[in-house]
């Protein structure tokens, strides 16, 4: 799927937008919206970003989960060249340890996520810090051409870039971007 992002400076056009894209096949799960004025969003009935858009949470999850996965590797392989723990603890202790490594790496990954802004909305953090509404489109391939050209017609909204809807781990930036 791909995510397409929209940016306007009035909640009264975000409703709108929203209204049009409900018309339009578009579900309240597919469609988000992302700004400073948590309580304009509610009062308009808009459906508000989660966390897992606004932070950094899962690709960082991914990361530790990737990190975790090496260091237990590293960790079973040394272990059991230079101590005795698979005499110890026998093959399924040390790959318990081994993945008792691999789920803290993934919790502490998340929990660096957690303090991060997504790396897919920074792009956008000085025109939400100034007040603009993100709007957030999931459209499969089939409805993007039909989106864009709705929207294209659309007063104070703007196309600020498209992106896939996938988290990867060492993705560094999104992969289209139009200067906001």
């Amino acid at each position: 799927m791909k995510r397409l992002y929209y940016l306007t400076n009035e909640i009264t056009v975000a409703e709108e937008v929203s209204t049009l894209l409900h018309a339009n096949g578009i579900s309240d799960w597919d469609f988000h919206v992302l700004s400073k004025d948590e309580a304009g969003i509610k009062k308009h009935h808009l459906h508000s970003a989660t966390p897992i858009h606004e932070l950094d949470i899962l690709r960082s999850g991914e990361r530790g989960l990737i990190s975790g996965a090496i260091l237990a590797v590293i960790m079973i392989f040394l272990v059991g060249q230079f101590t005795p723990w698979f005499e110890m603890f026998g093959l399924l202790g040390v790959f318990g340890i081994g993945l008792i490594t691999i789920a803290f790496s993934t919790w502490l990954g998340g929990f660096v996520g957690m303090q991060t802004e997504n790396y897919k909305i920074r792009r956008f953090h000085d025109a939400i810090e100034s007040g603009s509404y993100l709007l957030m489109v999931d459209v499969n391939t089939q409805q993007k051409d039909d989106i864009e050209s709705l929207l294209a017609d659309k007063r104070d909204v703007f196309k600020a870039g498209e992106d896939t809807t996938l988290v990867m781990p060492f993705d560094i930036s999104p992969t289209k971007s139009v200067d906001t």
